[in-house]
């Protein structure tokens, strides 16, 4: 694999890693372009930053767990597991609902990330929300 590939894959690794899963917000001007925008129109480092922020606050226990990370051009896929997190709720979801996998797509401009794209399992999670519903 190239060199930038591969940085590229360390990039978002370490994005997971430290940031998300660990919650080292202070490493995300490193990590983030500033003229980054989200799948939800979050602009920049601080966007990023409140969007992981709230998730974490939701789910204080939150991991995710990448399964496949594949690089190419000046793009990263990232498929992550979403460990259940221990406590709180999100979104209706309380922390016994097993939350649903994640895919995300990450361009990569400068050595930083500039966007990113991300799709749940809604399907899983609406199948959960009937089953407890008793649907």
């Amino acid at each position: 694999m190239n060199t930038v590939k591969q940085a590229n894959k360390l990039l978002v690794e370490q994005l997971y890693r430290d940031c998300i899963n660990a919650g080292r917000f202070e490493l995300l001007e490193d990590l983030i372009h500033p003229q980054f925008v989200g799948s939800a129109g979050e602009r920049g480092p601080g966007g990023f930053m409140e969007t992981v922020a709230q998730l974490r606050e939701g789910f204080p226990g939150i991991q995710f767990t990448l399964e496949d990370v594949i690089a190419e051009r000046d793009r990263v896929v990232a498929m992550a597991r979403i460990e259940e997190a221990e406590q709180g709720s999100l979104s209706g979801f309380s922390a016994n609902h097993r939350l649903p996998a994640a895919i995300a797509v990450f361009q990569i401009k400068d050595s930083r990330i500039v966007r990113a794209w991300l799709q749940l399992d809604r399907l899983g999670l609406q199948q959960q929300a009937e089953a407890i519903a008793g649907r």
